[in-house]
């Protein structure tokens, strides 16, 4: 009958919406496949880069890109320090996501590791302080925002592996 059909319509056409609005709320690919669930019982990432530049070459190009606003125009650039115990330099800024406008903390630890070659401690962490709502899954924001600015720099050459939080997808999905 035609009144059977209205709620089966009316609910395909709800479930139809709540697909979209997730997908428009998460993070809009490419970059967006190494999901965080609760790794830092909020989501984030931790990546380790290794280059073939020195480090106050590579510390002054990530805040250099952070101050400029990154590849999407989310970043922001905080500080500089530099001499942090074995750290040579650490650049620490911000990414707000485009669509629902969170706040992603960025620390770059930079390390001079030889002549000529470096490696940096990438760390980003989903806000902390949402009213209502807890970050505990970041639909692999965080890692996008490490890799995004990276590739941003235009390095030449760089190794990434992952440390913690952000595992890769799982094979044959």
């Amino acid at each position: 009958s035609r009144t059977s059909c209205f709620p089966m319509a009316m609910l395909l056409k709800f479930s139809v919406l709540v697909c979209l609005t997730v997908h428009i709320l998460a993070c809009q690919p490419p970059d967006c496949d190494h999901v965080d669930l609760g790794s830092c019982v909020q989501a984030c990432c931790k990546l380790q880069f290794d280059t073939n530049l020195n480090a106050t070459v590579l510390q002054s190009k990530i805040a250099e890109a952070l101050t400029a606003g990154g590849p999407d125009g989310g970043y922001s650039y905080w500080d500089t320090q530099p001499d942090q115990g074995p750290l040579t330099y650490v650049v620490q800024g911000v990414h707000t996501s485009p669509t629902m406008h969170y706040n992603d903390s960025l620390t770059f630890a930079v390390i001079d590791v030889a002549e000529g070659r470096s490696r940096v401690l990438a760390f980003s962490h989903s806000q902390d302080f949402i009213k209502d709502n807890f970050a505990y899954g970041d639909h692999g924001q965080n890692y996008k925002n490490l890799v995004a600015l990276f590739k941003s720099l235009a390095t030449p050459d760089y190794w990434e592996t992952i440390l913690f939080g952000c595992p890769a997808p799982a094979q044959g999905k």
